[in-house]
């Protein structure tokens, strides 16, 4: 006898999986949900998100670009694409990924989008002012708000040339900072 769900409590079962750190049974769920249904951009944003948190960013950064296929205005997947592509030392493509929410004006996640196509760009300063601005907006995601406040930190400590085993002539703008959801650090 077969069972069948469906596909919001096939996503639900995923999401408690990746919560719960079950994360051969998110897989199993996710890349099962995204054959059977290959429009439901939710479903690879996941697979994509869980990718990353197991460390596979080639992976990772094709599931993004395929959710932005499927559904551009997925912020959300655009924004952690574009700090997957930071993160690899490819700033022009993080800016250009990251340009449509950068450019939305307003809110938090325009603000720190902003900020991480300053930070790939080796603008610390700017990118420190620009989390500051979106840390000051009120917040839709507290775990995107810790990971921003830690990257302020960091960057702060960077430009004051007092970031801990970084000298600042060696900090590169790509290195030393986990950018993902709070979760992925258990992997990176």
């Amino acid at each position: 006898m077969s069972v069948q769900i469906d596909r919001n409590d096939a996503l639900a079962l995923a999401l408690s999986a990746m919560q719960g750190a079950r994360d051969d049974e998110a897989m199993t769920l996710l890349r099962a949900l995204a054959a059977a249904e290959p429009d439901f951009a939710e479903a690879h944003y996941l697979l994509a998100a869980q990718y990353a948190q197991l460390g596979d960013m080639a992976a990772a950064e094709a599931g993004f670009r395929h959710v932005l296929r499927l559904s551009p205005q997925q912020s959300m997947a655009r924004f952690q694409l574009g700090q997957l592509l930071a993160l690899a030392g490819r700033p022009a493509e993080t800016i250009e990924v990251l340009a449509p929410l950068a450019q939305a004006g307003e809110g938090a996640l325009a603000a720190y989008a902003a900020a991480i196509s300053c930070w790939a760009a080796a603008d610390i300063e700017g990118a420190i002012a620009l989390l500051r601005q979106g840390l000051a907006e009120p917040q839709q995601f507290d775990a995107l708000k810790q990971d921003m406040v830690q990257l302020h930190g960091r960057l702060t400590a960077i430009a004051a040339g007092t970031a801990e085993g970084i000298a600042t002539e060696e900090a590169s703008p790509v290195h030393g900072a986990s950018l993902y959801l709070s979760n992925y650090r258990r992997y990176n």
